[in-house]
């Protein structure tokens, strides 16, 4: 354990350094961790092809260097299983903050256009391996879920659905295809998502002359000071933090357990005894997440929960998912499915540039919907950060209410879908039912969420009277 934790902070050095002096690694926002984790990749594949054979290393210690590095992967890939449910209990932890009346119809008009985008990957998914991947490459009907989970997901959810299927046995190398996604989605996203803003600018769809510099733009995001979330010196803030995500990670195993004992007076083979014994722990420290959150906010403790810290204890856990996600693919897997990864990618990003330059201009605020697609765009092909870094590009100061009616409308989806519950039960829907059943559920959600939020589009104000907006940065 210890050589594998020195030998991956290690690495993740390496990849702080790499993406300080490469800038076209900061101009596309690839996180350190995601280039410690490549590079770490390259190693493991260059030491297994140069030690495969009867032939003997080249010295004694580079035999045993070779050797614990070999082992502290394999250390590595048992890291997911822990990180995961970390994540996803902190996630819910954070008090969300309150939104003012008039953002309100911003807000549902941002979160019926992110349904409407995670609905469509979710359904053009299914559909393409189903009638396409599925009778030609004979890959699982599960395959057509790696745009929803990966892409809009991002990379803890990709992990965490991959561990999901590894337990399910039916979809081998659903993890390592879905981490691949997201790293294919996160370059994607920002290649054609800096196109897209050029285009917006010629033709007048932002609220800004001219883009800027990408670089620029990441060094100007905004990161907030942590301030103490427990006054007096009863215990180290950062300490309480932690105690409270540990408190949400041992509520989520209770519920778990209760859960799957409860679940053993169904009858053999039905979906009820299958949610029971088959949801993976982070399903249920999400909901103990949510649940100490009440408590809290309930005895008038709300102060008491430091949501910057809490986002950087759950970073701290995303940066190493994503280390080690990255360092332990299996390359293999890969290889064997990289025309229909490749199909189905083309058909994900055909929809997400659609969304951009049709959908979301019927459905978000018309002062700043392209701001607002924008940064959906970012968030669907990998990560919101990449979405704001997007932003930034044709919102320098913020002098919108894009980023602020982002986040307030981001529960309205990250709790149900793009790595939601819905996320996690649909592998367990897919083995029930028959495909037909959830593409026509999601395709017939996403047409109806597009009607109403046309409705709700019509007669909504500008969102840059809806608030103030937020402070400029620098």
């Amino acid at each position: 354990m210890q050589n594998a934790l020195l030998i991956a902070c290690g690495f993740m050095l390496l990849g702080v350094v790499l993406r300080a002096r490469l800038r076209w690694l900061a101009a596309i926002y690839v996180p350190a961790s995601l280039v410690a984790g490549l590079v770490a990749l390259i190693l493991t594949q260059t030491i297994l092809i140069t030690n495969s054979g009867d032939a003997e290393p080249a010295a004694r210690v580079f035999q045993q260097l070779c050797t614990l590095f070999i082992r502290a992967t394999i250390e590595w890939d048992a890291w997911r299983s822990p990180l995961i449910p970390v994540i996803f209990a902190g996630m819910l932890l954070v008090v969300p903050e309150r939104e003012s009346t008039g953002q309100l119809r911003a807000t549902v008009q941002q979160g019926i256009a992110a349904w409407v985008l995670i609905l469509g990957q979710l359904a053009i998914g299914l559909t393409v391996a189903w009638l396409i991947l599925g009778p030609t490459f004979g890959v699982p009907i599960h395959f057509g879920q790696l745009l929803e989970v990966s892409w809009a997901g991002g990379f803890g959810s990709s992990a965490a659905w991959g561990n999901q299927h590894e337990k399910l046995n039916v979809f081998p190398g659903a993890r390592d295809l879905a981490v691949f996604f997201t790293t294919t989605g996160l370059l994607y996203g920002v290649l054609s998502g800096v196109l897209l803003v050029n285009i917006a600018i010629r033709r007048r769809w932002t609220s800004q002359d001219s883009p800027i510099d990408p670089t620029d733009a990441v060094r100007n995001v905004e990161t907030a000071r942590p301030r103490p979330g427990l006054a007096g010196d009863a215990i180290d803030p950062l300490m309480f933090q932690i105690l409270l995500l540990a408190a949400a990670f041992t509520v989520g195993v209770l519920i778990q357990k209760s859960v799957a004992s409860i679940s053993q007076l169904a009858p053999q083979g039905s979906i009820v005894r299958s949610l029971g014994t088959d949801l993976p722990l982070f399903v249920f420290t999400l909901v103990g997440g949510w649940l100490v959150r009440r408590f809290i906010v309930a005895i008038g403790g709300a102060r008491m929960i430091n949501n910057e810290w809490m986002h950087r204890l759950t970073g701290v856990a995303l940066e190493l998912l994503i280390f080690v996600a990255i360092a332990t693919l299996k390359v293999g897997v890969i290889r064997e499915n990289w025309l229909p990864s490749l199909i189905l990618m083309l058909a994900g990003a055909a929809w997400v540039w659609f969304n951009v330059v049709w959908v979301s201009r019927r459905l978000l605020p018309r002062d700043c919907w392209f701001e607002l697609a924008i940064m959906n765009h970012g968030f669907a092909t990998a990560t919101t950060a990449q979405g704001m870094m997007l932003l930034r590009m044709v919102d320098r100061d913020l002098r919108t209410n894009a980023a602020r009616i982002y986040a307030q409308a981001a529960p309205l989806t990250a709790i149900f879908i793009g790595g939601g519950v819905i996320t996690y039960l649909m592998p367990l829907i897919l083995g029930a039912v028959n495909p037909i059943v959830p593409i026509g559920c999601a395709a017939g959600a996403a047409v109806v969420l597009f009607i109403v939020g046309k409705r709700v589009a019509a007669n909504a104000p500008p969102c840059s009277s809806a608030a103030q907006a937020l402070p400029t940065a620098g």
